[in-house]
């Protein structure tokens, strides 16, 4: 056999070599390493435009209690992102101001930047920092986006009942119900405290996990936490109420709707009201909370069976109240209302109801929903805590323009009874005018001043 040449070997290694690393270099990748990895990464998680409707939305979140006050936000939503976001509510007074004052636009910032409720809490506002991202967290629930953390597909539903107050703190729920079952439960607020936090920690998961095995709110309460399942049951329902599905106790046929009230604070306790409403008619009511405790059970357990039945009879908010439970029946009323306005229905108490408190423009349109047009809308704002007591609005738009304002809940006793008397009439009249929330403070009034505006910019959210 020949054998070849060395030199010739080298030359034939040193060609091949040469060769290999052309190719080699020829292979230049289609795309930078890193920038493929950012457009797996964007294009994994599914989007929240896709289902997002055109326009920006303003969704203002519940009011969440703090050991320091509650924490209230009002968000920004345009093709499914945050663009702003903002305390309606924070706590305040002495250190609570500094603290706010420092927390809050951090955490507004933190918002928009994040896109949903998963941000860090700021350092030094571990309370104020909780609160609002479980208020915001309810705000994006009303999107029904995927911002929200839970991240549910297209059909579901997250929804966020009221906070029910029991003798140990609030308790909220919040619900996923995707093809009519519940598919998630989890508690947003719960008692806490000594041995509070211990019995919250052994109750609710159990009653989480019976709300989604029962898909509906009447399960057991569990033993040793009574106040705290009935809390999360009445919450629950209420959070049933807004999917305006079956799955609520009361079992309604097509065409009722079940919706609860605002719970409206009275001098003895809260009043909220939950009724059905089918074929335009109030089929059912019921208080989901009422006063307690020594002669206020004894009142309340006479006269709500009474008011409910009156209801039911009127059709209406417009009932008289029960003799010696004129605080109960003021709230109830206007915790009815409340759920009247919800429905949009003509229900809604005539022109003259609460007398005084409201400033109709032109007298064009029926207040409260007697005979409204087409167009408009009566809508309630959330109840704000001031410093003397809850501020709530009730406004009436037609055709984009607000025609009436009223309050609901107003500070009541000794000098705020007088300072309110004053104040109210002229910020009615003022928002009326204006058209907006953003109306001038009534001099010495200032707390009333700030919480009804508030209250009535949370009412022109919901009218979108």
């Amino acid at each position: 056999m020949k054998k070849s040449h060395p030199i010739r070997r080298t030359l034939l290694a040193t060609a091949a070599t040469v060769s290999g690393i052309v190719l080699l270099l020829s292979l230049k990748p289609a795309s930078d390493p890193a920038g493929s990895v950012q457009a797996g990464a964007a294009g994994g998680a599914p989007s929240a435009q896709g289902g997002v409707v055109a326009g920006a939305q303003t969704l203002t979140g519940t009011a969440v209690q703090t050991d320091y006050g509650p924490v209230q936000v009002r968000i920004t939503v345009d093709g499914g992102k945050i663009t702003q976001a903002e305390a309606v509510q924070k706590p305040s007074g002495g250190r609570s101001t500094q603290i706010s004052d420092t927390a809050i636009p951090k955490l507004n910032q933190a918002a928009v930047t994040a896109g949903n409720a998963d941000i860090d809490a700021v350092s030094g506002a571990t309370y104020t920092s909780d609160g609002y991202k479980k208020s915001l967290q309810s705000a994006l629930d009303q999107a029904g986006s995927a911002q929200g953390s839970g991240g549910q597909g297209s059909g579901a539903q997250t929804l966020t009942g009221t906070a029910v107050q029991t003798d140990y703190g609030p308790v909220q729920v919040r619900i996923t119900v995707d093809g009519g079952k519940i598919t998630q439960a989890e508690a947003v607020q719960k008692p806490s405290g000594g041995r509070s936090t211990q019995i919250s920690d052994t109750a609710i998961p159990k009653l989480n996990q019976a709300a989604v095995t029962a898909g509906n709110a009447d399960i057991d309460a569990v033993s040793g936490a009574t106040y705290t399942s009935d809390g999360y049951k009445k919450s629950l329902q209420s959070a049933l109420d807004q999917a305006g599905s079956a799955q609520g106790s009361g079992g309604q046929g097509s065409g009722a709707q079940t919706l609860t009230g605002t719970a409206v604070q009275t001098d003895y306790g809260p009043v909220q009201v939950r009724i059905t409403v089918d074929g335009g008619k109030i089929t059912q009511a019921e208080a989901v909370q009422k006063p307690s405790g020594g002669r206020s059970t004894q009142i309340s357990d006479t006269a709500i069976p009474k008011l409910n039945q009156a209801a039911v009879t009127a059709g209406n908010a417009d009932i008289d109240a029960v003799s010696g439970a004129t605080y109960t029946s003021d709230g109830y009323k206007k915790s009815l209302q409340s759920a009247l306005d919800q429905a949009g229905s003509a229900q809604g108490s005539g022109p003259g109801a609460e007398a005084g408190g409201s400033q109709d423009a032109g007298g064009g349109a029926a207040d409260s929903g007697a005979g409204k047009s087409t167009g408009t809308q009566v809508l309630t704002g959330s109840a704000v805590k001031t410093e003397y007591g809850p501020v709530q609005v009730r406004i009436t738009v037609t055709d984009g323009k607000i025609t009436n304002a009223e309050a609901l809940q107003q500070p009541s006793g000794g000098r705020s009874t007088q300072v309110s008397g004053n104040a109210i009439p002229k910020l009615n009249q003022a928002a009326v005018t204006a058209g907006s929330a953003d109306i001038d403070a009534v001099s010495g009034a200032t707390y009333t001043s700030e919480g009804y505006r508030k209250s009535v910019q949370s009412a022109l959210d919901q009218a979108g």
